[in-house]
Parts: structure tokens; C-alpha cells; sequence
């Protein structure tokens, strides 16, 4: 059963960002009762608009080192229980290790520092532990939440490995071309652990424009066009038939690109 099963836009202010964007302004309702919900279309065409749209309603937080603040939402969902989660937007990823690594960093250097100010008194000993505790259990807790540290795997796998080690039941997963770090075998990887996840509860609404992500079986496709957000069959969608022709004829689309 999904945790959001539907959402309806409200169109007041409509020569304004966002409800100006043709996909939002010509958009009603959604019907999002699937576990996986996939947006397509190309840039700019409203699909990150939408998704953030969400994400402001929920008030859920951002994977990233920058901080989020929620923003008045011109959108209503329709669920029982306001579902946790996060947004996770796959070209900041590389910060969001980033951010993981200077943190420990900063608590090493801050126990560094604790031990220097209270050096060797044995009468100070029980003062430094009580200070030094929390730093130690900050950075026991950023280590064990991954198998292994994120900066010695590459970005596919350490991509892989966050999904695997932060998904919990019944939470939403707002996913923003997830694709970009994977390979191809590692976007099949993906789609197991969104499998494995739905089946425990969680919903997952995906913007993407890879035709491996958007295989997955069953899934609500919703591509956004100057006519709004309309269902599409996978069989149907543009990106996916070009990137087929290409392959089955790369040789004609060469002799346009390159005569």
C-alpha cells in the first residue's frame, strides 16, 4: 500500500514560479497510489519543480551538506499519516560525502584538541572523558552507517551503498536522477534495492531520464509535457525508442552528426 496515494494541485498565483510552468499550471491531480512513481520529460519541462513541490509539503530533509528549510507548497496529498523520508538529489552526492568526511575530520580535530587542554592531570580525567564521549560517538556513529568508508569506493558503489544502508520501512524516497553516478549494471542494482524497499513499505517518486530506471516493472511513468503531467506506457516514451533506433542504427545518426 503506497503512503501517498494521490496529489492535487492548487492553482492560485499562476503568472508566478511555480505554478507558472506549463506541466504544473495544465496538471490537476495525480493519482500516486503505486510504490513507484517515475517522472520523465526533458530539462526544464517542470519535473524537478513537481518534486520539490512534494518534498516542501512533507518537510522532509535534503541528503546534502546544505541545510533545507521548508517553503509554502502549492500542492495537497493525499495520505493517512505524513510519511519520513528524505530528497536526494544524485549530482550532489559527491558533497554529501564531502560533508561525511569533513566531519569526522572536525571531531578528530576537536578531540585533538580536548586532550591537549586537559593533558595528563589525573584529577581532569573524568572532565576529559565526559568531553571527549560525544565526539567519539559522532564519528563511531558516521562510520558505522556505511560498510565502508565512502571516499575509498567509487561514486556508483558508494551511491549503492548509502540506498543499501539508509533506507528504512515505510518511509518516501523523493529520488532526482538517480542514474548519474551509476553504470549500467549498477542502475540494475538500483532497481533491486527499490524492489527490496517497497516490499517493507516505502514509496519511491523518481525523476529520471535512463530507460533502465524506468523498466522497472509496474511503475507509474508520468512524463511532463506543455499539456501537463500525462501517464505514458514505457513502450511510448521518447528517450527510450531514440536511445533504441540509436543503437540499432548508429550508423545513420554518425553520418548526421559528423558529414
Amino acid at each position: 500500500m503506497s503512503l501517498i496515494k494521490g496529489l492535487t494541485i492548487i492553482h492560485n498565483d499562476v503568472n508566478n514560479y511555480p505554478n507558472n510552468v506549463n506541466s504544473i499550471l495544465n496538471t490537476d491531480e495525480l493519482d500516486t497510489s503505486n510504490n513507484v512513481v517515475i517522472f520523465v520529460g526533458e530539462n526544464g519541462s517542470g519535473k524537478t519543480t513537481l518534486l520539490n513541490m512534494i518534498r516542501d509539503k512533507l518537510n522532509i530533509p535534503k541528503i546534502s551538506k546544505v541545510s533545507y528549510e521548508s517553503k509554502n507548497s502549492n500542492i495537497e496529498l493525499n495520505y493517512i499519516k505524513k510519511p519520513k523520508g528524505f530528497y536526494f538529489k544524485a549530482e550532489e552526492f559527491i558533497e554529501y560525502i564531502s560533508y561525511i568526511n569533513s566531519t569526522i575530520e572536525n571531531e578528530k580535530k576537536e578531540i585533538e584538541r580536548i586532550k591537549e587542554y586537559y593533558g595528563d592531570d589525573p584529577k581532569r580525567q573524568y572532565a576529559k572523558m565526559m568531553e571527549l564521549s560525544p565526539h567519539y560517538k559522532e564519528i563511531m556513529a558516521l562510520q558505522e552507517m556505511y560498510s565502508k568508508p565512502l571516499d575509498e569506493i567509487s561514486h556508483g558503489q558508494a551511491f549503492l551503498e548509502f540506498f543499501s544502508s539508509r533506507l528504512r520501512n515505510n518511509e518516501i524516497y523523493l529520488l532526482d536522477e538517480p542514474e548519474m553516478p551509476l553504470s549500467f549494471n549498477n542502475q540494475l542494482a538500483l532497481l533491486r534495492i527499490i524492489n527490496e524497499a517497497t516490499k517493507r513499505g516505502c514509496q519511491f517518486f523518481i525523476i529520471t531520464h535512463s530507460p533502465v530506471i524506468l523498466s522497472y516493472p509496474n511503475a507509474t511513468i508520468y512524463e511532463a509535457c506543455e499539456s501537463g503531467f500525462v501517464e505514458r506506457f514505457y513502450e511510448e516514451l521518447d528517450n527510450v525508442n531514440s536511445l533504441r533506433d540509436f543503437l540499432n542504427n548508429k550508423e545513420r545518426y554518425f553520418r548526421y552528426l559528423f558529414d
